[in-house]
């Protein structure tokens, strides 16, 4: 079973298909990060400051990152029980089976995967908005070059402004 339902996705997003990777694969992998991350909290301090709840390509799971952040944060303990209350107090609804059964020690590797994730999903998102541009007639050639340039400014602008994994994560 999936980690989370992608319903909602545009056919043009799926269509998509970037790198390869399918909705099912890339829910797999949050959903791994995840547990992975409730298996062993202390890899949370490892991950908070380059992986953000906006890596996470679905909004629930997202939030649940966020949760698991801010239970961290305030001293809580964290398990797939305390983890589904905490997200119910939010209106998350999740089964606490299926945050269990995570590998702490592949928790960084599995945040990683989520990043480089999310940053594709960002890149592929202004491919489709950069080919919805190039489809309108009115656009110039020279207006939609400067679009495209503005479009992939800002994810490598928003990839820049972060720590990436090899930054934050010292070698042992």
């Amino acid at each position: 079973a999936a980690w989370v339902k992608c319903s909602g996705r545009s056919k043009e997003r799926t269509a998509a298909s970037w790198h390869g990777s399918s909705i099912k694969s890339r829910s797999a992998a949050f959903g791994a990060a995840l547990r992975d991350l409730i298996d062993d909290p202390c890899q949370l301090g490892a991950v908070r400051s380059w992986l953000r709840p906006e890596h996470f390509t679905h909004a629930a799971s997202g939030r649940l990152y966020a949760v698991l952040l801010d239970m961290d944060a305030s001293g809580q303990p964290i398990d797939p029980v305390t983890v589904a209350w905490a997200a119910r107090r939010r209106g998350l609804r999740t089964d606490p089976a299926r945050l269990a059964g995570g590998t702490g020690p592949f928790a960084v590797a599995s945040a990683r995967e989520v990043r480089r994730l999310g940053t594709l999903a960002q890149i592929a998102d202004a491919g489709i908005a950069i080919q919805r541009d190039a489809a309108d007639p009115q656009l110039t050639p020279s207006r939609l070059i400067a679009a495209a340039a503005r479009r992939l400014e800002s994810v490598r602008d928003a990839t820049m402004r972060e720590p990436g994994p090899a930054d934050a994560v010292a070698a042992p």
